[in-house]
C-alpha cells in the first residue's frame, strides 16, 4: 500500500517526497523519493531516484533524507535556474567541477569565477525579466532570442524600460560566445545526468566574431623599446625584455624564481606559473621548459635585478618582487603601466600588450627555427595553436613584396 498526502518537502532547493508503504511483515516504512526537474505523463511527478529511510517515523524519515541530500549520496535535480547554472561554476558545489579532478583535468578559479560573473550578468537577466526561472522552461526559441538580442544590443535590455540594461558594459561577440559556452556546457551535462531529457540550446549556433589581427612588435621596434628608452623601473624592463627574447607568458614570467635561473650557463628553466587568485602553479597544459636560453643583455639584467631584491633574498623568492610584500611577485597593473609608458616614448603605435611579445617572438622566430623546436620552446602542445600566433611581420612582407616583383622570368631585352 502507497499513501502520498502532505508528505513533501524540500531540503538545500531539493524536492522530494515521502513515501508510506508497508515491509513484509506489515510494518510502515518511509521512501524518500527525489523528485525530477520534469514532471511524468499528465504532469504527474518523476522521481529521479527513491531509496527508504529504514523508519516508520516521519520526523526520522525527513532528516534521514535531508542527510541524504546534504551527504551527495542521492543525486536530484535542481529546477532553479539561478541555483543550477551559479552553482555548476562553483568550486565548492559542482559535482561537475568535482569529476573533472578526478580525471586529472583542471578547471582555473578564474575561469569558473568567470564563467558565473558573465552568466549572472549577461544570461539569467533575460529569462528572469520574462519568467524563465526554471531549469526545464528552456527551450530553443528562447535561447535563439535571447543570443539574437545580446548580439544586437552587446548586453542585455531590460523589459521595464526605465531601468538599466543588465551589464552596463557592452560585451564583444567573443565574450558573448563564452556567455554561451558556460551555459550550453552546463546544459549538456545536465542531459548526461538525466536531470532534462535534451539539450535545448541544440541548433544554437556561436555568433560571428569577426577576427581581428592582433598587432606584433617589429624588430626595430623592439629596438627602440629596449636600446633607447629609459625604463623607470628595472623590474619591468627586464621582464619586458624576458618576454620579448624568449616568447614566455606573463604568469610564467611573474612566477619566475630565483632558483630557476641558471645565468652563469645562459639559461632558465620554466617551471612555474603565478596566478593572482590561485598563486604559484604550473605552466599552462604543464608545458615545463628546462634550459631556455637568455641574451647576455637579459642575463645582465636579471643579475642586477636579483641584487636590488629588497627583502633577504631565498632561491625561491620572485625574480620580479613586489616591493610590498616576498609573498606575491611584480602586479600586472605596475607592469602595465611601465610598458605603456616605454611604447609611447618609443613612439610605437599603441596596442600591443604582455602578450604581444608572445605573438611577435612567434612570428619572427618562424622560419628560424624548426617546427618542433618552436613549439617546444613557446610551450604549445600542437603545431595548431602554434599557428594562430604566427603573423606576418614587414620583413616578411618586404621579402613577399621583392619575391613576386620577380617570381616571373621575363626575357632580357636584346640590345642593339
Amino acid at each position: 500500500m502507497t499513501t502520498r498526502g502532505p508528505l513533501s518537502g524540500s531540503w538545500m532547493s531539493v524536492d522530494y517526497h515521502l513515501i508510506k508503504r508497508k515491509d513484509k511483515q506489515g510494518k510502515t516504512i518511509y521512501h524518500v523519493a527525489f523528485l525530477d526537474a520534469t514532471p511524468g505523463k499528465n504532469g504527474k511527478p518523476r522521481y529521479r531516484s527513491t531509496r527508504t529511510t529504514k523508519t516508520g517515523n516521519i520526523g526520522r524519515a525527513r532528516k534521514r533524507a535531508q542527510q541524504m541530500i546534504a551527504e551527495g549520496k542521492v543525486f536530484a535535480a535542481k529546477d532553479s535556474l539561478r541555483e543550477f547554472l551559479l552553482d555548476f561554476w562553483d568550486t565548492e558545489k559542482s559535482e561537475y567541477i568535482r569529476g573533472k579532478k578526478a580525471e586529472g583535468r583542471k578547471i582555473s578559479p578564474i575561469y569558473t569565477d568567470n564563467s558565473r560573473q558573465l552568466i549572472e550578468t549577461y544570461f539569467l537577466p533575460y529569462f528572469e525579466d520574462r519568467g524563465i526561472v526554471k531549469l526545464s522552461s528552456l527551450d530553443r526559441k528562447s535561447l535563439t532570442e535571447w543570443r539574437n538580442t545580446l548580439y544586437e544590443h552587446g548586453r542585455i535590455p531590460r523589459t521595464d524600460e526605465t531601468a538599466e540594461p543588465a551589464g552596463a558594459k557592452r560585451i564583444s561577440p567573443t565574450t558573448q560566445n563564452k556567455v554561451r559556452q558556460a551555459v550550453f556546457t552546463a546544459l549538456q551535462w545536465a542531459v548526461e545526468m538525466e536531470m532534462i531529457p535534451y539539450h535545448p540550446g541544440t541548433g544554437v549556433r556561436r555568433v560571428a566574431e569577426g577576427k581581428t589581427e592582433r598587432p606584433i612588435f617589429e624588430r626595430k621596434e623592439l629596438g627602440k623599446l629596449f636600446g633607447e628608452v629609459s625604463w623607470d623601473d628595472p623590474r619591468a624592463y627586464a621582464a619586458c625584455l624576458l618576454a620579448a627574447e624568449t616568447g614566455m607568458r606573463l604568469g610564467e614570467v611573474r612566477g619566475l624564481q630565483g632558483k630557476n635561473l641558471h645565468l652563469e650557463e645562459g639559461t632558465l628553466d620554466v617551471l612555474t606559473n603565478y596566478q593572482d587568485k590561485e598563486g604559484l602553479k604550473a605552466p599552462k597544459w604543464d608545458s615545463v621548459r628546462l634550459g631556455v636560453p637568455v641574451s647576455p643583455r637579459c642575463a645582465m639584467a636579471l643579475k642586477e635585478l636579483l641584487e636590488k631584491r629588497p627583502h633577504d633574498a631565498a632561491d625561491d623568492d620572485y625574480v620580479f618582487y613586489s616591493i610590498e610584500s616576498r609573498r606575491r611577485p611584480m602586479s600586472k597593473e605596475a607592469l602595465g603601466s611601465a610598458l605603456a609608458k616605454a611604447i609611447k616614448a618609443a613612439g610605437i603605435p599603441a596596442g600591443r600588450t604582455f602578450h604581444s611579445f608572445r605573438h611577435s617572438w612567434i612570428t619572427h622566430a618562424s622560419g628560424q627555427l624548426p617546427a618542433h623546436v618552436l613549439q617546444r620552446m613557446v610551450g604549445h602542445t600542437n603545431d595548431a595553436t602554434t599557428a594562430r600566433y604566427q603573423h606576418i611581420s614587414e620583413e616578411q612582407k618586404q621579402a613577399m613584396t621583392e619575391y613576386q616583383a620577380n617570381i616571373i622570368q621575363f626575357p632580357k631585352e636584346k640590345t642593339s
